[in-house]
């Protein structure tokens, strides 16, 4: 096996041997696995917990939102002498806000979530080729 730190004239007058490159070739692939693993945890550390918060955040809008339509159903119900009616029309609105939402507004709501996600993880990316450590 030659040393890394060879001449050109000491690798021209090298000859080839099979055994050393398959063995190179080894280290290299298995080199660039571990690489590749490293590069891809580093990216889903960095993303993970972006997404992470917006997920914590979304549920709990959604817990509150949750306790606004029953408090919203209950008082229509009150209003209209008849509770089922309440919750019925508040059901009512949200069928009709889910379809509305399902044929317009779903790519305007889709897209800049993917693009926040997709930036966080190419974010580091920018920093690395710059050379912001």
């Amino acid at each position: 096996m030659r040393s890394y730190n060879t001449t050109d004239q000491e690798v021209k007058n090298e000859k080839f041997d099979p055994q050393d490159f398959s063995f190179r070739l080894k280290e290299y692939v298995n080199t660039k696995i571990r690489l590749t693993t490293l590069l891809i945890t580093e990216k889903l550390a960095s993303a993970l917990p972006t997404i992470f918060s917006y997920v914590v955040m979304i549920f709990l809008f959604l817990i509150a939102f949750i306790f606004i339509s029953i408090t919203g159903a209950v008082y229509l119900g009150q209003i209209l002498n008849s509770l089922p009616l309440g919750f019925l029309i508040v059901a009512g609105f949200y069928l009709i806000i889910g379809i509305i939402f399902k044929y317009t507004f779903q790519k305007m709501i889709e897209k800049p979530f993917s693009d926040i996600i997709i930036s966080s993880i190419l974010k580091e990316k920018k920093e690395d080729e710059e050379g912001n450590y």
